[in-house]
């Protein structure tokens, strides 16, 4: 009987042995590189300012748009837009790796004026999202400016950041 265990034991063993080894014979391995490329980060910089110019309002509120890629104003509500008041659209240039696509990110602010009064500007551009060939482009930045009913006449401003990233 125990010669019989004995044998019972060697038969399991090399079984499970065989399984072990088995399975290492299947497998299978490969060596391969890891590559990376370091691209030069984008830049930006202010070549024009932005500035909505001489607005009026009748009492009722409204806005004024100025258009990103042409500078043209357009009032609307009980908004106008005097001729002659310097508008001009922002202009931005900026440099990054030819053919990378990018995110440009403006968000919006209040314009601050007399006595603390506000108004509200939502940013617009005609960023192309693909930097051209030459590496550099011009970003023109515009938006939308709300008038209050009654604003307050003066000069106001605000500060904000244009931002761009490749994707």
């Amino acid at each position: 009987m125990i010669r019989y265990n004995k044998y019972i034991i060697a038969a399991g063993a090399a079984a499970l042995s065989a399984g072990i080894y088995s399975a290492s014979t299947l497998a299978a391995s490969v060596t391969s590189t890891a590559n990376a490329t370091v691209i030069a980060p984008m830049t930006i910089g202010e070549t024009q300012a932005l500035d909505f110019g001489d607005i009026a309002e009748d009492g009722t509120g409204g806005t004024v748009a100025l258009d990103a890629s042409t500078g043209a104003r357009t009032p609307g509500g009980g908004a106008s837009a005097s001729a002659g008041g310097g508008d001009q659209r922002g202009i931005y240039a900026i440099t990054g790796v030819a053919g990378k696509t990018y995110s440009i990110s403006i968000p919006g602010i209040n314009l601050t004026g007399p006595g603390g009064a506000t108004m509200s500007v939502v940013f617009t551009n005609d960023a192309a999202l693909t930097i051209p060939g030459a590496g550099s482009d011009n970003i023109g930045v515009g938006g939308t400016i709300t008038l209050g009913a009654g604003q307050t006449a003066g000069n106001y401003s605000g500060n904000y950041t244009v931002t761009v990233d490749y994707n």
